[in-house]
């Protein structure tokens, strides 16, 4: 069966390898870094988390919302990468450096990034026939690879951050903006339809503050600094939204904004755009409402000695409902009233297969603005991480799989206490791996070639584990498997795209 997959990164690798277009390798081919086993001995299966062309092809990807994405200045100006830059032949060290000295911009790279992606077509190679870019529902073909273009971070529309302050600089962003949302782009108009925005990703930006969701990297870009959505924000926003008779809306995913941002946006939709949906992609879980937020703080730290001016918020990890797992508490991640605003105005939920996102493993410190740290810390009702019972050792794959089951759970939960019964909430949830090769993805699926071991877990070991949470699944169970894996996201687009 075909797979959908609403965040996934086609050229992420690949597009390192070389300075010029035609210099990179194919978005077909499979890249590693030999490097990576004496750089990252701990963590090396990051890096192989990843989904070039043949992998998808390999996966029978159907269905992929992809991101064109800007390099930001903070990866290849930190540290670890300057590592892997100075001892990896096959990346491009002009690139990283042109990208460290912005002597290419944001907007340029974005270009490129396109360019590149439209090698997965032309360069002859078995399958290339198979892929379908499209601009409307009406282009899509269920037997080929179809991809929807999103856009990770509204920085790619920048020349330099000057633009946000003059009249002029302004207007050409929107322009830019136009030009990726237009109905009948004239001749030469070679600008792909972006039908999904990430008003911001992982570093600072001058159009609203970001969630720290960085790994491994670090760099003082990557630290959130400011507070809600700003001025240059909002009219970015306002454009991207609006639609005539020659332009669609983008909608916005809220992945990577703050919290304060995310509610200001909420507001914005609820009295301007009420009839566009909310999309949140790659995305997971805290198990909390942001009201009870300060229940799961250990510490906060004001960092004075840190040129950074940041707090760090030590979290304690809530509870699962189910044995074993937990819940990630970071501010990035969707607490219930983020769930229930997106459920509420028919959006939808991709999952990400991020074993950190889904709530593995310990919970480092998190890097907050001073401006939006939560005030005040009570420990009123402490949490014990894990109950002194459950000692039993779970294999790995099973353990992330609790944890992807934990967090379809929790959503199914706020939807049912949200809309009461008779609301299928589980046709608001696919699935959204953000496969890149920089995250751990879950054992289960390591990769873009492994979607259908995704069905195979659900149909094996969802029913006990929906038992043991209290949940009651709809029976048969395939329609909803196949719903989460393709038909939802395919039914999302007929509507909005």
């Amino acid at each position: 069966m075909p797979y959908a997959d609403f965040h996934v990164h086609g050229n992420f690798k690949t597009y390192f390898t070389g300075y010029d277009v035609q210099a990179k390798e194919s978005p077909w081919k499979k890249i590693n870094f030999t490097v990576d086993n004496f750089l990252f001995r701990k963590s090396n299966r990051i890096f192989s988390s990843q989904s070039s062309f043949s992998q998808l092809h390999k996966g029978q990807l159907g269905l992929g919302v992809m991101p064109l994405y800007s390099t930001e200045r903070g990866f290849p100006d930190s540290f670890l990468l300057k590592a892997l830059d100075f001892f990896s032949k096959k990346i491009d060290h002009r690139l990283f450096k042109a990208i460290r000295e912005n002597k290419v911009t944001y907007y340029q790279q974005l270009d490129d990034c396109f360019k590149h992606l439209e090698r997965a077509v032309t360069d002859n190679v078995p399958g290339s026939q198979s892929i379908n870019f499209t601009r409307t529902f009406a282009d899509i073909d269920p037997a080929k690879m179809n991809i929807v273009f999103s856009l990770e971070g509204a920085h790619a529309f920048l020349n330099s951050f000057d633009e946000v302050n003059t009249p002029q600089g302004l207007q050409d962003i929107e322009d830019r903006i136009k030009a990726y949302k237009k109905k009948n782009p004239a001749p030469g108009n070679t600008h792909p339809r972006i039908f999904i925005l990430n008003v911001t990703h992982l570093t600072m930006a001058p159009f609203t503050n970001h969630s720290f969701g960085i790994k491994i990297i670090s760099h003082e870009d990557f630290i959130p600094q400011g507070q809600g959505i700003t001025q240059a924000g909002l009219r970015i926003i306002h454009t991207a939204l609006s639609q005539d008779a020659e332009h669609h809306p983008m909608i916005i995913d809220i992945k990577h904004m703050s919290l304060e941002s995310r509610k200001s946006y909420y507001q914005i939709r609820r009295q301007s755009y009420p009839d566009i949906p909310i999309v949140a992609s790659h995305a997971g879980v805290t198990g909390i409402s942001y009201e009870h937020v300060n229940d799961y703080i250990e510490h906060i730290y004001a960092a004075k000695v840190n040129k950074r001016n940041c707090n760090l918020v030590c979290h304690v990890k809530p509870n699962g409902l189910l044995p074993f797992t937990e819940f990630n508490p970071w501010s990035i991640n969707l607490y219930d009233e983020d769930i229930a605003e997106i459920l509420l105005s028919g959006g939808i939920i991709g999952i990400s297969l991020d074993q950190r996102i889904l709530g593995t493993g310990k919970v480092a410190r998190e890097k907050m603005s001073k401006s939006e740290t939560f005030p005040g810390i009570t420990l009123d009702h402490p949490v014990v991480a894990k109950d002194p019972d459950e000692e039993a050792a779970i294999e790995d794959a099973e353990l992330h799989f609790r944890h992807f089951c934990n967090n379809l759970f929790h959503i199914l939960k706020v939807g049912s206490r949200t809309f009461g019964p008779g609301v299928d909430v589980w046709k608001q949830i696919v699935i959204a791996s953000d496969f890149d090769g920089l995250i751990d993805a879950v054992d289960f699926c390591v990769n873009g070639e492994a979607y259908s071991n995704i069905g195979s877990y659900m149909m094996d070991k969802m029913p006990q584990l929906a038992l043991e949470a209290g949940i009651t699944l709809p029976y048969p169970l395939q329609p909803l498997i196949d719903g989460i894996l393709y038909t939802n996201g395919y039914d999302f687009l007929k509507k909005y795209y």
